[in-house]
């Protein structure tokens, strides 16, 4: 990720309570591309992050994180913020189709990454 680039960030979509959030750098294996928001798990081998798939064998299909930003590693591994704490919006997440809402949140159970709907309160 370079560091003159521009991004829209959009945190009202995403987040959804008031827990704190917790990101910090990860490196992204070869070939992975991942757009920002998207759910991603660690290859058991090479200690990297890719795409989260529920029926991928090789570690990934247990989330460990939320890319902060896009991530381009196609031209070779690539550091990329990652959340690593927070409650989040399914709806604002990019979620392979192999994880339905409830898989993703039993997925990340046990860790401090909480996925939740945001609630729409209104005044009567």
């Amino acid at each position: 990720m370079a560091l003159n680039e521009t991004n829209t960030y959009r945190p009202e979509a995403l987040l959804s309570g008031t827990m704190p959030v917790y990101s910090e750098p990860d490196t992204y294996a070869v070939g992975a591309v991942v757009a920002a928001n998207t759910v991603v798990g660690r290859v058991t081998a090479s200690k990297k992050l890719v795409k989260s798939v529920k029926t991928a064998s090789d570690g990934s299909q247990k989330p460990v994180g939320i890319a902060v930003a896009d991530v381009d590693a196609s031209a070779g591994d690539a550091v990329g913020p990652t959340y690593k704490a927070g409650c989040f919006n399914p709806d604002g997440l990019v979620i392979d189709a192999s994880f339905t809402g409830d898989d993703l949140r039993l997925a990340f159970e046990g860790t401090p990454i909480f996925i939740r709907k945001t609630l729409n309160l209104t005044t009567v």
